[in-house]
């Protein structure tokens, strides 16, 4: 069935609804955007997807963006109108509409799109991941991280990973400090600590990865945002990767392999976080 989607203060059908040639998102990638997830009809965790969506519109000088009730509203109705129980829906906004000769005037507000898709397909457990260069790709990074609508380095790295039948790339920078993957914040574990990139990279503050941080201690596990070296990895005791979509999971690379033991932990406790109990799913829309 053809699903609703908003454009800009109307709800249109998929297939008729289109983006305008002068949209600065489409002239120019001028656009930033989060993937909320939708579990049985609940929104997981929408203030924290606000928060980061809102830091972007000041990182950019945005104007004239929606506030958060705006955000939690049309989301809402986006579920109601497709009756959209489990997936993940993405908020677009862009600058707004310009043109290619004064790209920086830009003409009245910001414009949204909301659309829908399933919840991504997951691999078997453990997932096998490879690791790139961030030189050989367009990586554009800044600090703090903005979740912007310009993923061209992602997916070509991406399709090279597919290529090779890795589920996810992980970018390591010039110093070969491993930052994150394509589409995924990246952990390890050695021994009880959880390590993780900082953000001082321009790693993109993850929804599920802040969420992994405050888990770490129920297993007795001491977290660190650190930097983690390209040439260090192999003398970890597990990794995964983190995301809304795919929640958490483990990984392998060629050379390593894990048990995975404390990330089977993580992941039951991220469950509990997913699927609370029927009184929690009513009265928690944080």
């Amino acid at each position: 069935m053809d699903s609703m989607i908003y454009v800009n203060g109307e709800w249109q059908k998929e297939a008729v609804a289109y983006v305008s040639i002068n949209d600065l998102g489409f002239l120019y990638g001028d656009s930033l955007f989060e993937t909320i997830r939708s579990i049985n009809g609940r929104l997981f965790k929408p203030q924290i997807h606000f928060d980061r969506l809102e830091n972007g519109f000041k990182k950019l000088r945005y104007e004239n963006t929606p506030d958060y009730d705006t955000f939690l509203s049309l989301l809402n109705d986006f579920i109601m109108r497709n009756d959209f129980q489990n997936g993940m829906i993405r908020f677009i906004v862009t600058r707004g509409l310009g043109t290619m000769e004064a790209p920086w005037s830009y003409v009245g507000k910001t414009n949204i799109y909301i659309k829908g898709r399933p919840l991504p397909k997951l691999p078997d457990f453990p997932a096998h991941i490879n690791f790139v260069n961030e030189e050989d790709y367009p990586v554009a990074r800044f600090n703090p991280a903005i979740k912007s609508g310009n993923y061209l380095a992602n997916m070509l790295a991406k399709k090279d990973a597919d290529a090779i039948n890795s589920f996810e790339p992980i970018f390591y920078n010039k110093s070969k400090y491993i930052t994150e993957g394509a589409l995924r914040n990246i952990f390890f574990i050695r021994g009880n600590m959880l390590f993780t990139p900082a953000l001082s990279l321009g790693v993109l503050p993850g929804v599920i990865r802040n969420l992994v941080l405050k888990l770490a201690p129920m297993c007795n596990l001491l977290q660190m945002e650190t930097i983690i070296r390209y040439e260090d990895i192999d003398g970890m005791d597990e990794a995964f990767i983190t995301s809304t979509g795919i929640g958490i999971l483990p990984v392998t690379w060629d050379g390593f392999e894990s048990d995975s033991i404390k990330t089977y932990e993580l992941m039951k406790l991220l469950d509990k976080e997913f699927y609370p109990t029927e009184e929690a799913i009513r009265f928690d829309n944080s």
